[in-house]
Formats: structure tokens, C-alpha cells, sequence
């Protein structure tokens, strides 16, 4: 019976193998050859990482093991257990299963092993794989001389491989621990209460929003710095696991520099306590958690977070949503109320005129949130401020974040805008400048297009006020100045002009009816353009058969506005906007001709130049050179240059018509010029004054064929000023 019993066991051990090898076999041919290959040229080529449960290092100073926890990695030394940072192991793990020799040494006798340092190795490593009896075991010796490598034993024999294999085990224990003090689910943080020198504060999260104290709204960027290290506070080292009152006190721990407890829904409360700097890092600091005896060191940042002072907690903004989260707004006001909401990349109004303009709405949004608190007030001020009753208020709703937010807007004075947040006993003081965006109707989400025509079919132009009156119109392609005098209008000035009335933008729209503060009633200023032609072409490319062949367009100046610019009206659609300062000084310029010397150099034959003192030179053309008025001959490079400056000299700035200013200073030199031509001989003559700082500077200036002044540069002011003897 024995023997036949010996015989099935025989034979099953047969089969057994027979299947294994069968097995592995068919695993070989799963395998790509070059895969196989780069294995098999591995030191470990038997290791297998995701198979690897359980690591053992044995350094000599310390001894511990890295043991596999369900999905997670544990570190054990001493008999205590500590969460083990995951990305550490495995990347331990894969420097073992990719090490590959650079030199193989073969079996290594007894005077190898002490020369390789592998007689009393700086490492024993043992791998354990999941349901194998077997382990892997290797040595870490020496580092070889001049290399980044390190000698390695396996199975008896000799390797030489990266340093990078050596470093990763080369270890201690706490090296290998999880850096992750905290790891804290931030919406299920309620409360945060901080006890720090300076006071204590609460911080509650109530309908979606946190407040200070229970009074006023928390800045957004305090506490996501707070949930920011609750969300992860990681330390940068760890000084001891088994804290006892003397370590405390000496990490000043004892009493604490700040004390943060954490109140979260279903998980126990949470306290860390902050004491003093890390030991030789100065920007560290120790914590340590009530529910741990573990000292480590943090980034000081933490500290400085849980310590802000209370102003810092409070939110100076009176929008606490960022701009791309707002998904509806409403505008109430004492005449009704303006709803917008957000579609996909669109506004849509709701009892308003017209669609909402995207980019006007968001920059509405960008206005009101970088509105500021400059000062606050008890709730006692609230009636003095205009809030007892509030009739004007500005709702905000926000997409995929709970909580909506009410702006009641109070009074103004010459310093502030009064507003309170809802459900806040205090009144917050804006800079006055804020009631350009919190007193704003409809009109605000308008598209910034104001006028869109053809430029090349402006054909007339009145412009007056502010000093001045100008009109000009087109005819035959050829500009002129019909008032206050006759003359040439500049080509270049006029092209301008068309341009920017054709594309005319607002910069912002205020409102749907003027208010006394734009002094609309009364303009300063007032510019009417008439177009006349086919009209720009609609949308499909073809021309809008509704446009009128002749289109006149009336814009109107009102007051100077705070933060730049002018406001503004055109006749022809309601609504006040901001015209941009820079659009103001385009559109209100003189539009004289600019060029006021030109002339063909060659038919010039005579200058008179006069310098105030009375110094005069007058030079005349003879042949091919030039002589002085009594018959000295005048250097001709000296003539030549000076006609070439003067030829073409086009004013940079027209300061207006009839008699010059005193403060022109006219008279201090003058240059006359005689040239004949097929139209008989002509002289031009031109009066310089004193020179004006800005942005051009330049010299007053005066040429007598104009009723009118000018400015030239301060090139052609020197040429005519070294016109002497």
C-alpha cells in the first residue's frame, strides 16, 4: 500500500511540474523578446515589484521593514507603526527591479567581499514577494572610485550598478515615513478657531460662506491658505516620536505660538499647536497634533497663516465670488430691477432692452470685484449712511457653489460709497470712485460699439466747444477748412478722425438716462458727422438695404470723469457712456492743414534769415552756388542743408486760429524764402517763438500764409536759429 501510494504521489508531483513548466513556458511566449531579453540583463531579473509585500533593511544604526497594508505602505521600527510615504517605497522597489549592472564580477571570495565593502555592508535588503517562500536578498557595499556606482551582491556574485540603486535603500526609517501630517476633507470643515497672542478668533462657515467671529464675511485667500495646509500640512522633518514634557517646553510647545482647532462634520476634532523654530532651520517651525506624541517640522508659512492678524481675516472685497463663477446677477434699483444670466459664453437680460454684451458684463464683474474697503463703521451709522432703508441692491449667484450674496448699496459722499454685505452688522466704506460701477443700470451690459459706418464716406464735420469751433468737409477727395478760416484740413488728421468715429467704443456705459453729474443738459462739446454713401455692409456681407444713403451722427461732451475720460451722448441712441480721454483728444483737434512749408528746394532762390537782436543773413541763388546779399560767396553745403529741413515741415500741433498767444513769445527768429515757379515767384515765411515742454515739445511757430498757430520741431527751430553769417 505504501509503495502504490508513493507511486501517485510521484506521479502528481510529475504532472504538478509538468504543468508548471508548461506554465512558464506559455508565460515566455506572452512575453516580447526584447522585453524578456532586457530582464534577463537585470540583476534582480526574478523580481517582480507589484508582487513585493514586505521590504526589511538592516543598516547596521537601524533596522526596520516596510510591510504592504491593504493599498497602503506602513514603516515599522521599535515595534511602532507609522504611515510610510507611498511614492518613497515604490520608487525604491523600482530601482531594484530596473538595476542593471554595468560590470558583472562573478562569484565573489572572501578578499573580493572586503575589498567591495561587502564584508560588512552598508546594507542588507530582503524582498519578500506575495505567496513565495522564497525572498530576495542583496548586500550594498562600496561606492566605486570615480563612478556614480556602487558595488552590489547577489546570490554570491558581484555587480557594479547605479548609485541611484544605493540611494534609494540607503535609508532610515523616518526618511521613508509619510510626510502628511494632516489630510483633513476641507468641506467638512466647519469652524476653525485659532488661539494666538495676539487674541483669539473663530471662523464659522455658515449658508455657504465663512465669517469672522460671527460677524463679518472671511477673506477667501485666508482661508484657502488655512484649508490649504488642513488640505495637506506636510513636514519637512520629524524630531521625535515619544514627546515628553521637556521636549515640549524646548520646542516651546509648552506654550504654543498658536493653537488651531478644527471642527469637522463626523470626524473628531482636530487640534495642532504651533511652537517654536525648527532646530537650525530658522524657517521652520515645530507642530505638533493633540492626538499624536510626534514632533515634526513644518514650512513657517503655516504659522504665519494661523496667525494673521483679524484685519487680515476680514474680506476688504464686497464681492466675494470670482468673476467666472457668477451665473446670475440682478440689479435693483428704485425704478425696477435688470436680471442677467450667463448661458454658456452669453448673457441673456432679463427685463431690459436688448441681449447682454459677454465682454461688457464680465468687465462689469472685474470692476466689482476689485472694489476695496477703505474704512468701517459700527451698525449704529447705518441710517446716517443711507442704509436704515435700502432701496438700491445688487444680487450675485454663483454656478456649482452654494451661497448667494446680496450687496446693499447706501449713500455717497464726496470721500465714499456706503455699502453692507446682507446679514452683516457693519458698513463698509468704498472710495467714491466706486459709484461708477455700483449705481449702474441696463445700460452697463450694453455691447462698447457706438457707432459703426465707413470712414471713407465721412463727408462733413462740424466740431465745437471747448475753445473752438471747426468745420470741414470733403469734396472730391480733397479735404477743407471752411471755418473759422479757409484753408487746406490735414488729409492725415481727417483720415484719424473718420477712423475712430466710424469705430467709435465706449469704454464703459454708465446709464440709460442722463444724470446732472454728466452736465449732458449743457455740453461742453459737441461733434456732428455726416456720412453719405452705400453704409457698412450687414453681417452676410451684402448692404443693409434699411441704411439711408446720408447718416448723421451728433456726439455730445458732458463733465470730466473721476478715473479719465469724458462723459458722453450721441443723439441719435439713449444711454450716457465713458468716452476714453485718448478717443477725446483724437476726435478735438484743430483740423488744419499740417504741412505748412512745402516746397521744390531747386526753385529756391533767395532765404532771409533774422535772428531777434536783429542779426540778419539773406543769401541768393547764383549758377550752382549760393552768395551773400553784397556779393560774398555763402558755403553751398551750408544753403543746401538748411533747404533740405525746410522744404517739407509738417507741424506737429495746431494751438488755434486768429492772434497768437502772448505766451508764443512770436518774433525771437524768422525765415523767408523765395521761390519761383510756373505759377510766378512766391515767399514763404516762417516765424518762430519760444520753445514748450510735453510730449512733443517743440517751438511755437507762425507762417504767414496761415491764420493760425502752430508748433515745428526742435530740428527745424535749430536750423533756422544757426541761419546766421
Amino acid at each position: 500500500m505504501a509503495n502504490k501510494a508513493q507511486l501517485r504521489t510521484t506521479a502528481s508531483l510529475a504532472v504538478l511540474v509538468s504543468l508548471g513548466a508548461g506554465a512558464l513556458w506559455w508565460s515566455n511566449r506572452q512575453v516580447p523578446d526584447i522585453v524578456r531579453d532586457e530582464r534577463r540583463a537585470r540583476v534582480f531579473s526574478a523580481l517582480r515589484r507589484d508582487q513585493v509585500q514586505r521590504v526589511e533593511i538592516d543598516r547596521g544604526i537601524e533596522r526596520f521593514v516596510c510591510r504592504k497594508d491593504g493599498a497602503r505602505w506602513v514603516v515599522e521600527l521599535n515595534g511602532r507603526s507609522n504611515e510610510a510615504d507611498d511614492t518613497e517605497v515604490e520608487r525604491m522597489l523600482n530601482e531594484a527591479e530596473f538595476a542593471q549592472p554595468t560590470r558583472a564580477l562573478g562569484t565573489l571570495d572572501a578578499t573580493s567581499r572586503r575589498q567591495f565593502g561587502l564584508d560588512a555592508p552598508r546594507a542588507r535588503v530582503i524582498l519578500h514577494e506575495s505567496g513565495s517562500s522564497n525572498a530576495l536578498r542583496f548586500t550594498i557595499g562600496a561606492d566605486v572610485r570615480d563612478e556614480r556606482a556602487v558595488y552590489v551582491e547577489f546570490e554570491q556574485k558581484g555587480y557594479v550598478v547605479a548609485r541611484s540603486v544605493a540611494d534609494a535603500f540607503l535609508v532610515r526609517a523616518r526618511d521613508l515615513r509619510s510626510r502628511n501630517l494632516v489630510e483633513v476633507e476641507v468641506d467638512r470643515v466647519s469652524r476653525i478657531e485659532l488661539a494666538r497672542a495676539s487674541g483669539a478668533v473663530a471662523l464659522e462657515k455658515r449658508d455657504g460662506a465663512w465669517r469672522v467671529d460671527n460677524r463679518e464675511r472671511a477673506s477667501r485667500a485666508a482661508i484657502d491658505a488655512l484649508l490649504g495646509d488642513l488640505r495637506e500640512l506636510r513636514a519637512t522633518r520629524f524630531l521625535d516620536d515619544e514627546a515628553n514634557p521637556e521636549a515640549l517646553a524646548r520646542h516651546g510647545l509648552a506654550t504654543p505660538a498658536a493653537t488651531m482647532t478644527v471642527t469637522r462634520a463626523s470626524r473628531p476634532t482636530l487640534v495642532i499647536r504651533y511652537g517654536g523654530a525648527c532646530p537650525g532651520h530658522a524657517d521652520e517651525v515645530v507642530v505638533r497634533r493633540d492626538d499624536s506624541s510626534t514632533l515634526a517640522c513644518v514650512s513657517r508659512t503655516s504659522l504665519e497663516n494661523a496667525t494673521r492678524p483679524v484685519e487680515q481675516l476680514r474680506d476688504n472685497t464686497i464681492l466675494a465670488a470670482r468673476p467666472d463663477e457668477v451665473e446670475r446677477i440682478v440689479l435693483h434699483g428704485p425704478s425696477g430691477e435688470v436680471r442677467a444670466r450667463r448661458s454658456g459664453e452669453t448673457w441673456r437680460l432679463e427685463g431690459a432692452e436688448g441681449a447682454g454684451d459677454f465682454d461688457s458684463v464680465n468687465n462689469w464683474l472685474d470692476a466689482l470685484a476689485a472694489l476695496r474697503v477703505e474704512s468701517r463703521e459700527d451698525a449704529a451709522q447705518a441710517a446716517t449712511r443711507g442704509l436704515a432703508t435700502v432701496t438700491r441692491w445688487i444680487d450675485v449667484s454663483r454656478t456649482g457653489v452654494e451661497g448667494r450674496e446680496r450687496i446693499e448699496i447706501g449713500a455717497r459722499d464726496d470721500d465714499h460709497v456706503y455699502v453692507r454685505r446682507e446679514g452683516e452688522p457693519v458698513v463698509l466704506a468704498l472710495p467714491n470712485t466706486a459709484d461708477t460701477t455700483l449705481f449702474v443700470d441696463a445700460a452697463r451690459f450694453r455691447a462698447s460699439s457706438v457707432i459703426r459706418d465707413v470712414p471713407e464716406e465721412l463727408r462733413a464735420l462740424v466740431t465745437e466747444g471747448l475753445g473752438f469751433r471747426d468745420e470741414v468737409s470733403k469734396d472730391a477727395g480733397r479735404w477743407s477748412l471752411l471755418h473759422p478760416i479757409t484753408a487746406g484740413a490735414d488729409p492725415l488728421v481727417m483720415r484719424t478722425i473718420a477712423e475712430r468715429l466710424a469705430s467709435l467704443d465706449a469704454q464703459r456705459w454708465v446709464s440709460l438716462e442722463a444724470r446732472p453729474e454728466h452736465e449732458l443738459d449743457r455740453p461742453a462739446a459737441r461733434i456732428v458727422a455726416r456720412f453719405e454713401g452705400t453704409g457698412p455692409a450687414s453681417e452676410d456681407a451684402g448692404t443693409d438695404g434699411g441704411i439711408p444713403r446720408v447718416r448723421e451722427y451728433t456726439l455730445s461732451l458732458g463733465a470730466p470723469v473721476a478715473s479719465g475720460g469724458r462723459y458722453a451722448r450721441l443723439s441719435e441712441r439713449a444711454g450716457v457712456f465713458v468716452l476714453a480721454q485718448s478717443v477725446v483728444d483724437e476726435l478735438w483737434q484743430p483740423h488744419l492743414e499740417r504741412e505748412i512749408l512745402s516746397f521744390d528746394r531747386a526753385l529756391a532762390q533767395r532765404v532771409e534769415c533774422t535772428q531777434s537782436g536783429g542779426v540778419r543773413l539773406a543769401i541768393r541763388r547764383e549758377g550752382n552756388g549760393w552768395r551773400v546779399d553784397g556779393g560774398a560767396s555763402f558755403d553751398r553745403a551750408r544753403a543746401e542743408a538748411l533747404l533740405e529741413t525746410l522744404s517739407s515741415v509738417r507741424a506737429p500741433r495746431v494751438f488755434g486760429y486768429g492772434a497768437a498767444p502772448t505766451s508764443a513769445g512770436l518774433g525771437e527768429a524768422s525765415v523767408a524764402i523765395t521761390v519761383a515757379g510756373e505759377g510766378g515767384t512766391r515767399i514763404h515765411r516762417l516765424t518762430l517763438g519760444r520753445e514748450f515742454a510735453g510730449s512733443p515739445s517743440g517751438v511755437y511757430a507762425r507762417v504767414d500764409a496761415i491764420d493760425g498757430t502752430v508748433s515745428v520741431s526742435e530740428e527745424v527751430s535749430r536750423a533756422i536759429r544757426a541761419c546766421t553769417p
